[in-house]
C-alpha cells in the first residue's frame, strides 16, 4: 500500500526543439515528451495596423478601435511644466 502524496518528484528542465517537441525532465525519472506541432496551426496570426489618424487601431479580419486621444481641453501650451532643485538628493 502507498501513501497518499508520497509522490513529490520535481520538474527538473523544459526544452522545446526545432520539431516542437516538448522535453520534460522529471527528478529521479525519465523524460517525457509532448509533440506540440499539432496546435502550431498559426490561427492567431493576426496584424495590427493603424490608418495614420490619431487612435485608429484595426485588428487583421476583425474591427477598427478608435482610442480616445483627446486632451480634453487640447492645449498643449498647459502640459509645460517648469521644475527645479534646491539642495541635494
Amino acid at each position: 500500500m502507498s501513501a497518499i502524496g508520497s509522490d513529490d518528484q520535481d520538474l527538473t528542465g523544459a526544452t522545446i526543439d526545432a520539431s516542437n517537441v516538448l522535453t520534460l525532465s522529471i527528478e529521479d525519472g525519465a523524460s517525457t515528451t509532448v509533440d506540440l506541432s499539432a496546435y502550431l496551426d498559426n490561427t492567431d496570426d493576426q496584424t495590427l495596423s493603424s490608418d495614420g489618424s490619431a487612435g485608429n487601431l484595426s485588428i487583421e479580419d476583425g474591427n477598427t478601435l478608435t482610442l480616445n486621444v483627446n486632451d480634453a481641453d487640447a492645449d498643449p501650451t498647459n502640459e509645460i511644466q517648469d521644475l527645479s532643485l534646491t539642495g541635494n538628493m
